[in-house]
């Protein structure tokens, strides 16, 4: 390939260049820009019903209420001797943030995959 050659194919992608330049300096890239926000926003949707799926199952899969998982043990609990000698060994987690948030409570009992059945408060 000859010098000349080199020379008309750099001044023809250098015209291209300024060309689309000037294009989007007049205001194309607000309509590239519209069009990305709206396939950015679409990807978000379908992210954000992947999620809400998700959370859907997993709540299927749950009980719904602590109180549900403390069904089976309404017999030990109102029942003095067997709290004071228990057939099982009971145990809990405390977070400091109680009363105001449940959010360590929350994180943790995801970390671990189990919900606590009793959630108490004592404020002195």
């Amino acid at each position: 390939m000859k010098a000349r050659r080199r020379y008309q194919i750099a001044f023809f992608a250098l015209g291209w260049l300024v060309a689309i330049g000037l294009l989007f300096q007049m205001g194309l890239g607000e309509g590239f820009q519209s069009v990305y926000d709206t396939l950015g926003n679409r990807a978000l949707r379908l992210a954000q019903s992947f999620s809400d799926a998700e959370g859907n199952a997993l709540r299927s899969v749950r009980h719904t209420s602590r109180a549900e998982y403390l069904a089976p043990m309404r017999p030990t609990l109102s029942n003095v001797s067997a709290l004071r000698n228990p057939s099982r060994m009971l145990f809990g987690v405390y977070d400091g943030g109680f009363p105001n948030t449940f959010a360590g409570l929350e994180k943790f009992e995801s970390q671990l995959q189990y919900k606590f059945p009793l959630v108490s408060f004592y404020i002195a």
